[in-house]
């Protein structure tokens, strides 16, 4: 609070150039406060359906279709941000994005057409441009828009994990193994919760081909591709950052584990198609998504087992000749 002090004198003669100064400073100082205290409206993003069946991440719906606002958590507005046109359209099930550290997309292309079947894969980018104002895009700023505006990827989006697309023509004997990627985190997680690390690896080689930024059409986040319900019973706060991820992943395992007195098909089958399903059926549901998952999860589990064994027995025979 400002007080404002006179310097004597009678009302009728004019007062002193301190005091003016004073009141205008005073003036000025509650003009700001009004301004600053201006509600500010944050910039929507919109998950759209374009003119050609394409994914559309967008800030604004004209030329779109089916569009469905993504609720952004913890995102900062400027405050000098142009308000946002109200959106009618509801938030979409499921659909939850919550800002981590920013990471690099993996290049991956627009689109990639298999037997028929359109599989859909990209970034959405955080552009912040000069005005203040937010954009967010699917499409990377260049030239002139890029130079003039700080552009971030918030995540990178798949249609479906990596092991779920029933045409996949992906050899999963053969596929190149990731044996060092989060090797900590995982080995923590896995030891915390008692579940077989290979297990944990080839989870994250089915769902998101180790990709930390991974969506999901359906929402699913991260590493292990988690629901966003599952994520927060699982404790985690923020499912693109690999730790909490992995950690939360690795606890929903062992729930499955539990629940499935350990038997690995009916777990990679409840963590595809949900415990719920499993049940219901008494065994891998019959659909043709979960049955291909199944296969593929189960022979990489083998591979990475296999694998993880022999750079064990490797690392112990090294150790002892160095004894």
């Amino acid at each position: 609070m400002v007080t404002a002090v006179r310097h004597g004198g009678s009302g009728g003669r004019p007062a002193p150039l301190f005091s003016l100064r004073c009141r205008r400073l005073l003036q000025a100082v509650l003009l700001l406060a009004c301004v600053w205290t201006l509600p500010v409206q944050a910039t929507n993003m919109y998950r759209c359906t374009g003119t050609s069946g394409e994914t559309v991440f967008t800030t604004s719906k004209a030329g779109y279709r089916d569009c469905h606002r993504i609720r952004l958590a913890d995102d900062k507005v400027s405050r000098h941000a142009p308000a946002a046109k109200k959106s009618a359209s509801k938030a979409a099930a499921g659909w939850q994005y919550r800002e981590g550290t920013a990471a690099k997309a993996p290049s991956l292309p627009a689109a990639d057409k298999q037997a028929g079947v359109r599989v859909l894969r990209g970034a959405v980018y955080k552009v912040v441009h000069a005005d203040g104002s937010i954009e967010y895009t699917n499409v990377r700023p260049r030239g002139k828009r890029a130079r003039h505006a700080r552009t971030r990827t918030l995540f990178t989006y798949i249609a479906t994990c990596a092991a779920c697309d029933v045409h996949s023509r992906v050899d999963w004997s053969h596929v190149p193994l990731k044996l060092s990627a989060y090797a900590d985190a995982i080995r923590v997680a896995a030891s915390r919760y008692g579940v077989d690390p290979s297990l944990v690896r080839a989870i994250i080689h089915a769902e998101s081909s180790f990709n930390p930024r991974a969506m999901s059409a359906k929402g699913a986040q991260g590493l292990m591709q988690l629901m966003p319900g599952t994520a927060r019973d699982m404790g985690v706060h923020d499912a693109f950052d690999a730790t909490q991820n992995i950690e939360g992943g690795a606890r929903y395992l062992a729930q499955l584990l539990k629940t499935f007195k350990g038997d690995d098909r009916l777990v990679a089958a409840a963590y595809n198609a949900g415990p719920d399903v499993v049940q219901k059926y008494g065994g891998v549901p019959p659909y043709a998504e979960t049955e291909v998952y199944v296969k593929r999860v189960m022979t990489l589990h083998r591979r990475y087992r296999k694998a993880m064994q022999h750079n064990d027995a490797v690392a112990s025979a090294g150790a002892g000749h160095a004894g």
